[in-house]
């Protein structure tokens, strides 16, 4: 392996103890523009990631979301700025270059790259990032890889943060597929409704959410409803979902700021409480009855939480902060709406 196929497969860049090549032969590399050197000592590749090169200067890991991202392009940055990285605790506090987060914790590098592993990575991004961004990111996680990984993230977080972890544990939810997704579940939720995140409705398939067991809500971002065939089927959807009781409401994506959401489902979810919609007369009474159980398990306890009662500290305060003054849904309408597709009978609020 040559000395420029040694650092791309380290990612781009590399301290010298690592190429296992002369400097003779690096300084040449660096003549010629094949190389970059940052600093004595340490060699990159034109272009190489910024987080990798910040880890080679201090000799340190990539970690928390920036090893998140290595992993994944589309995690959500949250709150991170520059570049976070891992070092050991036994190395003691030091200064760092400008931007930069260092994390001293016992971190498992994966292979030879200079990255944490996924797991360490997960769970200090869970500790480090503001509560919804970190909920966000494990949305995105366990969609992606499953409920073992999270159940292992959670379980490292609970070591040091026990309240997070408990609240995390409520609140990630590996059905999003997006962090606006993530951020609309959420703030209804907090408002009082009852949200269920990406549910199969019969006859009508998997939607972004039903509110309420009686409106479902769509978030429609142009990647996945830009041709003319996503349109036409779209609205082909809604007409059966309303054939079978169940309104639609779509927000495009420059529409999807949550709050906003929150005051416009307001009002239709209280005529729908006062005069909800009924299927078809002529559906069999077998799909009716299949209807019904569905309505109820989407507006099971586990489908809402009203205000913040999970959340602790910190967690509580910047929720509330960022959240604003809220009148919870359950105090606008005194009751839940209707999930019974013939019983209009109030139903406790929690």
């Amino acid at each position: 392996m040559t000395p420029l196929e040694r650092i791309q497969h380290l990612g781009g860049a590399a301290r010298f103890s690592e190429i296992g090549a002369s400097r003779y032969e690096l300084n040449r590399l660096v003549a010629h523009g094949i190389l970059t050197q940052p600093a004595r000592g340490c060699y990159a590749v034109p272009g190489a990631p910024a987080d990798l090169v910040a880890a080679v200067l201090s000799n340190t890991l990539v970690s928390c979301v920036s090893a998140l991202r290595v992993y994944d392009k589309e995690i959500p940055r949250g709150n991170a700025v520059g570049p976070h990285l891992s070092a050991p605790p036994s190395r003691g506090h030091r200064d760092h270059q400008t931007g930069v987060r260092v994390h001293y914790e016992h971190a498992t590098r994966r292979g030879d790259l200079r990255l944490v592993c996924l797991q360490d990575a997960a769970a200090r991004a869970a500790q480090c990032q503001s509560y919804d961004s970190a909920v966000a990111i494990l949305d995105r996680l366990t969609h992606r890889h499953g409920q073992e990984l999270l159940d292992d993230v959670l379980a490292r977080v609970r070591k040091r943060r026990p309240a997070r972890a408990a609240a995390l544990r409520l609140d990630v939810d590996g059905r999003a597929r997006s962090p606006i997704e993530t951020a609309v579940r959420l703030h209804l939720r907090r408002s009082g409704f009852a949200v269920a995140a990406a549910p199969v409705v019969p006859g009508v398939g998997e939607v972004d959410f039903v509110v309420e067991g009686a409106l479902i809500v769509e978030l429609d971002g142009f990647q996945f409803h830009s041709d003319r065939r996503a349109f036409k089927q779209d609205r082909r959807r809604d007409r059966q979902a309303l054939r079978y009781g169940f309104p639609t409401m779509r927000f495009a994506f420059e529409d999807c700021d949550p709050a906003r959401i929150q005051r416009e489902i307001t009002p239709v979810c209280e005529a729908l409480r006062l005069a909800p919609v009924r299927p078809r007369p002529d559906l069999p009474g077998e799909f009716l009855r299949f209807l019904q159980h569905e309505r109820e398990s989407w507006t099971a306890p586990s489908s809402f939480a009203t205000g913040w009662r999970h959340l602790t500290g910190l967690d509580a305060s910047e929720v509330r902060r960022t959240m604003g003054p809220i009148v919870p849904w359950s105090a606008t309408s005194g009751v839940r709406p209707a999930s019974a597709l013939t019983d209009n009978a109030p139903r406790t609020p929690r």
